[in-house]
């Protein structure tokens, strides 16, 4: 993605602040060295729990970056209960009702996005991710139905029977 990033917070009721995030190209303007024009090329929201969430992570300064997506239903069938997630540059944020918002990593992100009979029999994660004893590079994050291990940057799914 080029261009540059920009950010608009907004509160919303009593506790969530909803974030507003796009991208623009600059244009200058050849008499003078001024933006002169904005062309909005993408814009996402984290709002409530997940907007919560990412504002206790330090948002975009934080290891999970700007939002590349908005939120978005993960519910198999729409009468279930709701439940969603949003991605970011260095990872996603997952809502479910049972567990709240909870964060992966990048590498956990890619896992689940490339594999979606994999990211449905896990279910939800429940917890953020920990390091492992032996190594703080390495970690493990529990989900509603197994378990993701991080080691040496690469992760593998273990699901229970």
């Amino acid at each position: 993605m080029t261009g540059l990033p920009g950010a608009q917070g907004v509160q919303n009721g009593d506790h969530d602040v909803q974030w507003d995030f796009w991208w623009h190209d600059r244009h200058i303007d050849a008499a003078t060295p001024a933006l002169s024009a904005e062309r909005v090329r993408e814009q996402h929201a984290a709002g409530a729990a997940i907007g919560a969430l990412y504002e206790r992570m330090h948002g975009t300064t934080g290891w999970l970056g700007l939002p590349t997506s908005g939120e978005v239903d993960a519910r198999a069938e729409p009468v279930e209960e709701w439940c969603c997630y949003a991605t970011f540059e260095g990872g996603a944020i997952y809502w479910k009702s049972a567990h709240g918002a909870v964060a992966v990593s990048r590498v956990v992100a890619d896992l689940l996005a490339g594999d979606a009979e994999l990211a449905r029999k896990l279910g939800f994660p429940v917890a953020a991710e920990r390091p492992m004893l032996h190594d703080v590079d390495d970690g493990v994050q529990h989900f509603e139905h197994g378990v993701v291990t991080i080691r040496g940057g690469v992760a593998e799914a273990w699901v229970r029977p």
